[in-house]
């Protein structure tokens, strides 16, 4: 099977078909990035937030910070590190991205914005405890 009927499958979403088709590439030894990038977005997809990072770290590991799609992928790391509750270093990826990027404003204010949340929750959780513990 061919890289772009794997991207089609993704697309299209059957991402169980795309990760049985992404592995069998791999098991005949098929080192394309791009099928990184394919098997993260068929992990996000399915939301296996955590899965899709850890693909997208090995994708970023191994393109060229001028791949076309780099800041595709940091942007996707971005939405979930938010999705896993960590909107301080989703906001971090997030001011990697150009200020063009489709959708970047938006998602940099929202994470900015549970990130001033997260550090309140903290801050009180914090009072909290040493109450308790007075």
């Amino acid at each position: 099977m061919n890289i772009s009927a794997i991207h089609k499958l993704v697309e299209n979403g059957f991402h169980e078909e795309a990760l049985n088709k992404i592995q069998a590439a791999k098991d005949r030894g098929e080192t394309n990035p791009i099928l990184m990038l394919f098997e993260a977005l068929a992990l996000y997809d399915g939301n296996k937030d955590l899965e899709c990072l850890v693909m997208l770290n090995k994708f970023l590991s191994k393109i060229a910070p001028d791949h076309e799609k780099h800041y595709y992928a940091l942007f996707t790391s971005g939405i979930c590190l938010m999705n896993l509750g960590l909107p301080t270093e989703a906001s971090k990826l997030f001011d990697l991205v150009p200020d063009e990027y489709p959708d970047i404003e938006s998602e940099r204010r929202e994470a900015k914005l549970k990130s001033n949340v997260s550090k309140e929750a903290k801050n009180i959780y914090k009072s909290l405890i040493d109450r308790a513990n007075a």
